[in-house]
């Protein structure tokens, strides 16, 4: 009984962290992207306003 709770608890706390894993992976490639955007000057100047509040 004690390994079922203890395996059912290891498995909620790894799904916790892969999603959390997930989400930085994603905000990373959104950033990434926000970047490639500034540098090929397909930017407007209110974008880049709302990415410098953000940051």
């Amino acid at each position: 009984m004690w390994s079922t709770i203890l395996t059912s608890v290891t498995s909620l706390f790894q799904s916790y962290l892969t999603n959390k894993q997930h989400k930085a992976e994603l905000k990373q490639t959104i950033h990434q992207k926000q970047l490639d955007e500034i540098q090929q000057g397909n930017i407007s100047a209110s974008e880049l306003d709302s990415l410098s509040i953000q940051s």
